[in-house]
């Protein structure tokens, strides 16, 4: 069972809107919602991404909160825009919010909805990219699909379901 729900961002206004912040946006959707469980935590993390592990890393500690009650809500740059995927385990592949967890836990065993913002074009460096805001279209649809069909799988996630007998 999840105990923690992680949305990794970067803090402050400047950060808001941009594609590495929708694990933030859409974490605040799941949280604001009725589906949110008042036996699960959820973290934003107030500090940027590169030291999200350490962040991460108290949080469990303090709240006693086991690998396996972990879930990570986060953007990736190898899915397209707009899919929402569940992983189990697997590299960080280049975000560094990621690979900080995974370096402060020691493991990549760790469920992960990641929610997709696609490659950025040739010209655009990926570091830039992630840092940049959706545009209008892509805000309609984070807005109508995506960000509720994110918030419907946490919920998924976090519903008890019996063993098969």
């Amino acid at each position: 069972m999840i105990k923690l729900v992680v949305g990794l961002g970067n803090p402050g206004a400047k950060f808001e809107r941009t594609r590495h912040n929708i694990g933030v946006r859409v974490v605040e959707a799941w949280a604001k919602g009725p589906g949110a469980s008042m036996r699960t935590l959820y973290l934003l993390p107030a500090d940027f991404m590169n030291n999200s592990g350490k962040v991460v890393a108290a949080a469990m500690k303090k709240h006693q909160v086991k690998m396996e009650e972990l879930l990570l809500v986060h953007d990736d740059l190898e899915t397209s825009f707009g899919e929402v995927r569940i992983k189990e385990i697997g590299s960080a592949k280049g975000h560094n919010g990621v690979r900080s967890i995974h370096e402060m836990l020691g493991t990549q065993e760790i469920r992960r909805l990641m929610v997709g913002v696609s490659r950025p074009p040739a010209e655009i460096p990926a570091d830039r990219y992630v840092l940049s805001k959706f545009n209008s279209e892509e805000e309609t649809l984070l807005a109508e699909k995506v960000i509720p069909e994110a918030v419907q799988k946490i919920q998924i996630i976090l519903t008890p379901r019996p063993l098969p007998e």
